[in-house]
C-alpha cells in the first residue's frame, strides 16, 4: 500500500531536522513555500504539520510561524497515551488545537497519538473501534458529520473511556464539546461589515448534501441571519449562495475543484441584479477563489466589494488583499479539551457539556472602511 503523501512529507522533515538541517529554534518555511518545494499541494502540507506537531517536533506560533522544537527521544516511564481522531487535519484551527493540547498532556506526563479520518467516516469508525486495542487512556474526537459514529462514541463512553469532543457534537450524547462560538463570530463579522456602511451582504456557506444542519456551518450561516435581522436588513434567498464541497459522508471534491466551485460561486453573487457588496465566507479557504473572482469583474476591494472570512487562516493576513476574519482560539480549544480529558480520567464529571470559546475578530485590508 502506497504512503500517503502527506505521511512522506512528515518523515522527509524528521529526517532534515534529525541531521540538523533544521536546528531547534529554526523557523520552518511556510505552507505555501514547502508545497512549492516538495511538488504537494498545501493541504498535504498542512496534514503533514499537525503530525510533526502532535509528535513534538515543531512548534506553531499565530503571527509568527513554525519552528523546530526541543524534544527528547522516546517516552519517560509511565507516560500515557490520548488519541485525537481528526476530520480534517489541514482545517486552519486544528495545527492550534494540537499544539495545546499536546502542550497540556506534556505537562501532564502524557502524549498525543494523531489519528486522521480523512473526511471518511468510515475510517472515523476504524479508529474509534480501535481505540481500546491502542491502549489508549482517552480520547479527543473531531467527528466529520454527526450524528453519524455517534453510537460508536456512545460505546466508548460507556465502557469508560473518557472522550471529549472537538467543534461538534452529538445532540443528545452526554458527552462534552469544546468549540468556538460559531453563531457569536459570525455575528461580530456582519455587525462589523454593517458598521462599515454595507446594507446588501451575502453569504458563501457550503451544500452539505442534505446535512445542513451540521455545525459549525448552521451556526455561522444562523449567525449571519440574526445580525442582518437585527440591523433590519432583508436577506434575498439569493444573497445565500451554497458551494458544493461535500457530497457524501466519505468523499469530498478536491482542492482543485473546490476552488473552481468557489470562484463560479461569487461570480454567481456578483452577476446578481442587485449583487451584494459585501460577502461574509463561511471560511478562508474559499477567499482566494472568490477574491480573483472579484477581480476578474473589474471591481476593487474593499471599495466596490468587502470580503470577510472565518477561521483566520495561517495565510489570511499574506493573500493579494490581506483578508478580515474571524480567528478561532485554536489553542485554547486545545488547552482546555485537554484540562477536560484530564479531570475525567480523574474520577470528574464535566461540569459542562457544551464549551464555546469567543475568537477574535482581526481586521484587514479587504474590509477596511474610511469612516472607522
Amino acid at each position: 500500500m502506497k504512503t500517503p503523501r502527506y505521511l512522506e512529507m512528515k518523515h522527509l522533515l524528521k529526517e532534515r531536522i534529525r541531521r540538523g538541517e533544521y536546528k531547534v529554534g529554526d523557523r520552518l518555511p511556510s505552507e505555501n513555500e514547502l508545497a512549492g518545494q516538495l511538488g504537494i499541494s498545501r493541504h498535504t502540507v498542512l496534514k503533514g504539520m499537525a503530525q510533526l506537531m502532535a509528535e513534538g517536533w515543531i512548534e506553531r506560533y499565530q503571527g509568527k510561524g513554525t519552528f523546530v522544537a526541543r524534544r527528547s527521544e522516546g517516552s519517560p516511564q509511565g507516560t500515557r497515551t490520548v488519541a485525537l481522531i481528526c476530520s480534517d487535519l489541514s482545517a486552519p484551527p486544528i495545527l492550534h488545537i494540537v499544539a495545546g493540547v499536546s502542550g497540556f498532556l506534556k505537562d501532564q506526563r502524557m502524549e498525543l497519538l494523531l489519528l486522521d479520518s480523512d473526511h471518511s467516516t468510515a475510517r472515523e469508525a476504524e479508529h474509534l473501534d480501535g481505540l481500546e486495542d491502542r491502549g489508549v487512556v482517552g480520547a479527543l474526537v473531531w467527528p466529520h458529520v454527526p450524528p453519524a459514529n455517534r453510537d460508536r462514541v456512545a460505546l466508548l463512553r460507556d465502557r469508560g473511556l473518557p472522550v471529549v469532543l472537538l467543534d461538534r457534537g452529538f445532540a443528545g450524547l452526554p458527552v462534552p464539546m469544546v468549540g468556538v462560538d460559531n453563531r457569536a463570530g459570525a455575528i461580530e463579522v456582519v455587525r462589523h461589515l454593517i458598521a462599515c456602511g454595507h446594507r446588501k451582504i451575502g453569504h458563501i456557506t457550503v451544500d452539505q448534501a442534505g446535512k445542513h444542519d451540521v455545525a459549525p456551518v448552521a451556526d455561522r450561516e444562523r449567525g449571519y441571519r440574526e445580525a442582518m435581522a437585527e440591523a433590519g436588513l432583508a436577506v434575498p434567498e439569493a444573497y445565500v449562495q451554497r458551494v458544493p464541497i461535500k457530497f457524501a459522508e466519505d468523499a469530498m471534491v478536491s482542492d482543485s475543484l473546490r476552488e473552481l466551485f468557489a470562484y463560479e460561486t461569487m461570480h454567481r453573487l456578483l452577476n446578481l441584479p442587485a449583487p451584494p457588496t459585501a460577502i461574509f465566507l463561511l471560511n478562508d479557504i474559499f477567499a482566494p477563489s472568490c477574491l480573483r473572482a472579484i477581480a476578474t469583474q473589474g471591481l476593487r476591494i474593499p471599495e466596490d466589494v468587502a470580503v470577510a472570512g472565518f477561521d483566520n487562516d495561517f495565510e489570511a493576513g499574506e493573500f493579494p488583499i490581506p483578508l478580515t476574519s474571524y480567528a478561532q482560539p485554536g489553542r485554547e480549544i486545545g488547552q482546555m479539551a485537554g484540562q477536560l480529558l484530564s479531570r475525567m480520567l480523574d474520577g470528574h464529571a464535566p461540569e459542562t457539556l457544551v464549551n464555546l470559546l469567543p475568537g477574535r475578530l482581526i481586521v484587514r485590508h479587504s474590509t477596511v472602511c474610511a469612516h472607522l
